[in-house]
C-alpha cells in the first residue's frame, strides 16, 4: 500500500470520529482499503490509548483488552520472531514514535511475525511491512494520534531471495565458465592455473584453495602432495593449512570417499560432521569450514582433490562446484597428458635418458653463451654384433644398463642418448677435473657390468661454441675406439 492510500484511510478515520454526515462514505472508504492490511490501528501519543479498525487473528481477546499501546507492544512481541523482537519493541514504543514523527510524516519497520499458512494448516514466520503515519487535525497541523499498519510482505521477500538467488547463481556461473576457460589451456599456460585457484578462491570467499596430488602407495598408504596453492591476501606460511599435519590413518575414511567422487562439505564451527574427527590436528589451526572436491579422470583414475578453506558458506554452491570439480580434473588429465606427449618427444624410450630432440633445443638455447662447458661423447662397443648374436630385446637392456651407468656416475651433467649407440653428457659451470673423472669411471664402472664403451671427452672454461666442443669429444672417442679394437682384436665396423 502507498503512502497516499494510508492517508486517505488516515482522513477518513478522522472523518468517522467528528461523527460529520458522510460517515458511511469514509466507513466504505475504510473497509476497502483496510482489506489489504492485517491491522489498521490509531494510538494517542497524548495517553497512549489505541483504537484498533482492522486486527489479524492472533489479537486475543487479553490482547483486546489493553489500554494503551505500551501495554499490548509485550503481547505482541510473543508473535514475533525472537531475532526481531527488540528492533521491534524500541522501534514503535509510544516514546520513540514521539520523537521520531515530531513533523507530519511517517516511519517505517520490517520484521517477521507468526502468520497463518496459505493452506491456513498451521502458522510460520512470515515478513510484515509496517507503517506510522503521523495524522493531521482539522488545521492541518500534526495531531497527537498517529496511524500503525501492517502487511504481509512475505511473498515479496520471497521474490526478492529468489531473484537474488538466481543473480547469485548467474555470477557463480560465469565464474566458473571463466576457470573453465583458463583451464582449458593451462597444459599449455600453467600459469592460468593460478588464475583459476584464484578466481575459485575469491568466488568462495575462501581463505586458501589448493591442489593436493595423491599417489596410492599400496594397499591403505597414500602419500599426498601439494600441487599448486593460492592464498587470501598472500596469506603468511605460520597461517598455513599444511598436508603435514593431516592425521594420515585417520584421514583414509575420507580419502575413500574422495575417490568414489563425492564432494565433501566439512562445516567446523557448526553441526559436529562426523569427517571432523579425521582431521584433529588440521582442526587445532585456523580451520572453521572445508571443502574437498575430487579430482578424478574421465577413465575412472583418482589423482587428488581440492582443498578449500574457510569459504563463505553463503556462497557455496553444489551444482556450480561439480562444474568446477570437472573444470580441474579436465586440466590435470590433459596435463599429464602433456607431460607423456613431451616426455616421449625429449625423452629416449629406451633409457629414459634425454634424446636427440631435447640436445637440438639445448643446442639452440646455448647458442651464443659464453661460460664453462664439458662434455663426454660416449659409444657403445659391439653394440651391432650384441643384437645380431643375443637379439634386440638384449641389445636393448644392455643400452639401458650404460645408461644408468652414465646417468649415476655423471650426476652433475645431462645425458643424452643421441644416436643409436651414441650418448652424450654435457656439463654447465662444472670443473675440468670433474669431466675428466667422470669420463673414466664411466669406461670403468660399465666394464665392471660386462660391456664396454669408448669415451672421449673436452672442456672449455669460456665455451661460446658447444657444437665445436662436442666435436672435439667425439673425436676423442674415435680414437679411444681405435685403441679399443687394436688391444682387443676384434674387427671393427666400417
Amino acid at each position: 500500500m502507498t503512502t497516499n492510500e494510508v492517508k486517505r484511510l488516515n482522513t477518513a478515520d478522522t472523518v468517522i470520529n467528528r461523527n460529520l454526515d458522510i460517515k458511511q462514505d469514509c466507513r466504505q472508504i475504510i473497509d476497502t482499503l483496510a482489506a489489504q492490511f492485517l491491522t489498521f490501528q490509531r494510538v494517542s501519543l497524548e495517553t497512549g490509548e489505541w483504537r484498533p479498525l482492522v486486527l489479524s487473528s492472533y489479537y486475543s481477546d487479553m490482547m483486546k483488552k489493553c489500554k494503551t499501546w505500551d501495554e499490548l507492544i509485550p503481547h505482541i512481541e510473543e508473535y514475533i520472531h525472537p531475532d526481531d523482537r527488540k528492533h521491534f519493541r524500541e522501534t514503535v514504543c509510544t516514546r520513540n514514535i514521539r520523537e521520531k514523527l515530531t513533523d507530519a510524516g511517517y516511519m517505517e519497520i520490517e520484521y517477521r511475525r507468526l502468520i497463518k499458512g496459505e493452506d491456513l494448516a498451521g502458522f510460520h514466520y512470515g515478513w510484515i511491512y509496517a507503517m506510522v503515519i503521523r495524522s493531521l487535525d482539522s488545521r492541518g497541523k500534526p495531531s497527537n494520534f498517529v496511524t500503525m499498519t501492517s502487511q504481509d510482505v512475505t511473498a515479496l521477500h520471497r521474490e526478492i531471495e529468489t531473484r537474488t538467488r538466481a543473480e547469485e547463481n548467474n555470477r557463480l556461473l560465469e565464474d566458473a565458465l571463466r576457470m573453465g576457460n583458463l583451464l582449458s589451456d593451462s597444459h599449455r599456460y600453467p600459469e592460468r592455473r593460478m588464475m583459476a585457484l584464484k578466481i575459485l578462491g575469491e568466488m568462495q570467499g575462501a581463505d586458501m584453495v589448493r591442489i593436493v596430488k595423491v599417489t596410492h602407495s599400496g594397499a591403505d598408504d597414500y602419500t599426498m602432495e601439494s600441487v599448486e596453492t593460492w592464498h587470501k591476501n598472500n596469506l603468511v606460511r605460520s597461517q598455513d593449512y599444511r598436508l603435514a599435519e593431516i592425521d594420515r590413518s585417520g584421514f583414509l575414511p575420507v580419502l575413500k570417499d574422495l575417490i568414489n567422487g563425492e564432494i565433501i562439505d566439512t562445516n567446523w564451527a557448526g553441526d559436529p560432521f562426523h569427517y571432523q574427527k579425521y582431521l584433529p590436528k588440521i582442526h587445532a589451526t585456523n580451520l572453521k569450514h572445508t571443502i574437498l572436491m575430487p579430482i578424478k579422470f574421465r577413465n575412472g583414475n583418482f589423482f587428488g582433490y581440492l582443498f578449500v578453506c574457510n569459504p563463505t558458506r553463503e556462497l557455496v554452491n553444489k551444482t556450480v562446484l561439480e562444474m568446477i570439480t570437472l573444470y580441474f580434473s579436465l586440466a590435470c588429465e590433459n596435463e599429464l597428458e602433456q607431460q607423456r606427449i613431451e616426455r616421449m618427444s625429449y625423452y629416449d624410450a629406451i633409457t629414459s635418458v634425454y634424446n636427440s630432440n631435447a640436445y637440438a633445443d639445448y643446442l639452440h638455447a646455448a647458442h651464443g653463451r659464453r661460460r664453462p662447458c664439458g662434455c663426454i661423447f660416449i659409444d657403445v662397443n659391439g653394440l651391432h654384433e650384441y643384437n645380431h648374436m643375443q637379439g634386440h630385446i638384449a641389445g636393448d637392456e644392455m643400452l639401458r644398463t650404460i645408461a644408468g651407468v652414465v646417468r649415476t656416475t655423471a650426476k652433475e651433467g645431462k645425458t643424452y642418448r643421441i644416436g643409436g649407440d651414441e650418448f652424450l653428457v654435457i656439463y654447465e659451470d662444472a670443473a675440468a677435473m670433474h669431466v675428466e673423472r667422470d669420463a673414466r669411471r664411466i669406461r670403468d664402472m660399465v666394464s665392471d657390468s660386462g660391456f664396454s664403451v669408448s669415451v672421449g671427452f673436452a672442456y672449455d672454461p669460456a665455451c661460446g661454441n658447444v657444437e665445436a666442443l662436442v666435436k672435439l669429444a667425439d673425436e676423442r672417442m674415435y680414437a679411444d675406439k681405435n685403441l679399443f679394437y687394436q688391444q682387443s682384436g676384434l674387427r671393427q665396423r666400417e
